[in-house]
């Protein structure tokens, strides 16, 4: 068990994410009241927590066990989906350049504060955990645990960590300290976001360009850069 919760660590240091703690404070900021804000909070940890335990018992051995290789594309598909992928990236690169300018944070900022709202987003953000890779990964290694509270355990470890910034909002809101949490939250994140901005637009070009030269580079040789 010792070896599994080590490993939801590691794992939800690599998958940390402050979006879910984002949607929190712009709610909170928009006027969105401190218990829907909170049950919002719960909703996304608690269903997060639900999915990856039932999808560690039920399908986690049929995950693992999975022949992949019955899923790998023929080259000529694989070039041609790398070719509309790479001008996928490249247009949203240039359109993120584009919209740089005009795009401010609290042009962004969560504008449904509504209890059902927050509801929706919360059981959104715990159904659609499983496209985090990190997520899936521990749900392949929590598999092969016959303890079902071991599983709980790495799963709850793995959500603590990842969504750090979101449960340290909850305890403030609990303690009724949220206030500056919440605007010492956003200060940073709008010193941060311009260089998240910057790095997230310049990793769509280098993955643009380097699903683009492999395709490239196979229709004129027959072979794949990155395979070789």
């Amino acid at each position: 068990m010792i070896e599994l919760v080590l490993t939801a660590v590691g794992l939800g240091v690599a998958g940390l994410d402050p979006t879910k703690a984002l949607v929190a404070a712009g709610a909170l900021s928009g006027g969105a009241r401190k218990q829907d804000v909170t049950l919002y909070g719960l909703i996304s940890i608690v269903g997060t927590l639900i999915s990856g335990t039932v999808l560690s018992v039920v399908l986690g051995p049929r995950i693992a066990e999975l022949d992949w290789t019955l899923f790998v594309p023929s080259d000529p598909v694989t070039a041609t989906l790398e070719v509309g992928l790479g001008l996928g990236f490249l247009i949203w690169g240039l359109i993120r350049i584009q919209n740089s300018a005009t795009q401010t944070f609290s042009s962004r900022a969560l504008r449904g504060t509504s209890l059902p709202a927050l509801v929706g987003l919360g059981m959104f953000f715990a159904l659609t955990a499983f496209i985090d890779p990190m997520f899936v990964s521990l749900i392949v290694v929590a598999s092969r645990e016959t303890s079902l509270w071991s599983v709980i355990a790495a799963h709850s470890v793995w959500i603590v960590v990842s969504q750090a910034p979101l449960v340290v909002l909850l305890g403030a809101i609990l303690c009724g300290k949220h206030e500056r949490v919440v605007i010492e939250f956003q200060s940073r994140w709008r010193r941060l976001r311009p260089v998240v901005a910057r790095a997230v637009t310049i990793a769509l070009f280098v993955v643009a360009t380097v699903l683009l030269s492999d395709a490239v580079w196979w229709f004129f040789t027959g072979e794949f850069i990155l395979k070789g």
